[in-house]
């Protein structure tokens, strides 16, 4: 019983110690300007929406891009799903010279982004 216990505790898996790699990939295609390498991040459905306006509109990965052109991304912080370890959601905040700092929520499912919401105002 023991080495069956032990043998469950070595196939869950580990948390996640890393964001995923499509979020990853998705902030350094953007931040290089490649926006042919951030569209291959994207799921087919992917869905889109700039919240920097009165209420969330849909958007595009130009405007996401062109949201934090300029901008200092900090250190994105995550979440993996505890129920499908495939599914995250990933936070970014970009500090800008020229106008007040955004925030980014992505989600990821498997191996693609799946949602992006972008412009929110950073929480004080």
């Amino acid at each position: 019983m023991i080495l069956f216990s032990a043998l469950l505790v070595a196939a869950a898996p580990a948390p996640a110690d890393t964001p995923p790699a499509a979020a990853t990939g998705l902030l350094t295609a953007v931040a290089s300007g490649d926006l042919a390498a951030a569209g291959a991040t994207l799921a087919e459905d992917v869905a889109i929406m700039d919240s920097s306006g009165a209420s969330p509109a849909a958007s595009s990965l130009d405007a996401f891009a062109a949201s934090v052109r300029g901008c200092a991304q900090g250190e994105p912080s995550w979440d993996v799903d505890g129920e499908d370890r495939m599914r995250a959601a990933v936070t970014v905040r970009w500090t800008c010279p020229s106008r007040p700092g955004s925030e980014a929520l992505i989600w990821t499912a498997g191996p693609r982004v799946v949602w992006i919401q972008f412009g929110l105002p950073i929480p004080q």
